[in-house]
């Protein structure tokens, strides 16, 4: 068989093969939206990304918020969050023995965390807390304690 007709051969192969695939997912992305579709309505190798083009404002993130009901999954909304620094000049010199404070939008703030914040003791006890010592455990607890 001449070089031209083991080309010939090849393209047809090639041909007749996307056209069996035509439809079918080839694409070995895990994409939890589902692929983006071309002009001809079928499925590319591209994940949906709902958050592109941007909704959000530049000082706003984008995210997907997975929505739940009794029955199951009810689907996803994009939500626009604020976006907060990770650091503030503040932090430089602070030492919070209990974290830094955040602010309504989730955001770092330029106060420490008081675990005992809005917590009321009857008289003769105060305010304590716990950190739990499970390697696992990262959580602290306040109570009130007897002094």
């Amino acid at each position: 068989m001449s070089g031209i007709a083991k080309l010939l051969l090849l393209q047809l192969t090639v041909f007749h093969a996307h056209a069996a695939l035509k439809g079918m997912d080839v694409c070995r992305l895990h994409c939890p939206y589902g692929n983006e579709i071309d002009e001809n309505g079928d499925g590319i190798c591209r994940c949906i990304d709902h958050c592109n083009p941007g909704p959000c404002s530049k000082d706003q993130t984008c995210i997907i918020e997975e929505l739940s009901c009794p029955t199951g999954d009810c689907g996803i909304r994009v939500k626009c969050i604020k976006t907060c620094p990770l650091q503030l000049p503040c932090h430089q010199w602070m030492k919070c023995a209990y974290g830094i404070a955040v602010d309504c939008d989730n955001c770092p703030t330029c106060s420490c965390n008081d675990p005992c914040a809005g917590i009321v003791c009857p008289k003769n006890q105060h305010c304590s807390v716990d950190v739990c010592s499970d390697l696992n455990c990262q959580r602290l607890t306040a109570s009130c304690k007897a002094i």
